[in-house]
């Protein structure tokens, strides 16, 4: 788990991405990016049950306008994510175009009437603060495995932008 500076994501349309290998997921939320207090601000894996392979799972991307006391969420559907297997996740939110989230470049949820922009910002990697304090070990729904190159853009990526960065990660060895 890793703690970041808050960034400034309020009012503005907003894409994250990051590289995940699920090492022992159980079924239930773990997080690739969180907020500083519970489920205000998220992109996560709500992994179900165990497969053959791995574990189904639904990718999530969440924030809250807490003046309006209003979550804006986007459930994909359910997608495979095999133990021990890289994979590239993202998300985006514009306010134009609503939310939509991406598996390995392709799109598997999409929510165009979700325009309502974010009054919050994303403070843990791995990880969502409870909220009680902002000790590095105040944290629940560690995700179970690795992340790399997580990146936070406050922009909304394209399609062929995030299709492009699943096919060539940075670190290809690694892959």
């Amino acid at each position: 788990v890793v703690r970041i500076d808050p960034l400034g994501l309020q009012g503005k349309d907003y894409s994250v991405e990051a590289w995940i290998r699920p090492e022992n997921p159980s079924p239930g939320r773990c997080f690739i990016l969180g907020a500083e207090a519970w489920e205000r601000q998220v992109f996560m894996v709500d992994f179900g049950l165990p497969t053959d392979a791995g574990h189904q799972g639904r990718l999530v991307l969440k924030h809250r306008r807490w003046d309006q006391g209003q979550n804006i969420r986007l459930v994909s559907a359910p997608v495979e994510f095999v133990v021990g297997r890289w994979v590239h996740v993202a998300g985006t939110f514009s306010q134009e175009n609503g939310m939509a989230v991406y598996l390995n470049g392709k799109l598997c949820g999409l929510d165009m009437s979700l325009t309502d922009a974010s009054d919050m910002g994303f403070t843990c990697i791995g990880a969502s603060g409870d909220g009680r304090t902002e000790d590095v070990g105040d944290v629940f729904g560690v995700f179970p495995g690795s992340i790399d190159e997580v990146s936070v853009y406050s922009r909304e990526l394209s399609y062929s932008e995030i299709r492009e960065r699943s096919r060539q990660p940075r670190d290809a060895a690694s892959r």
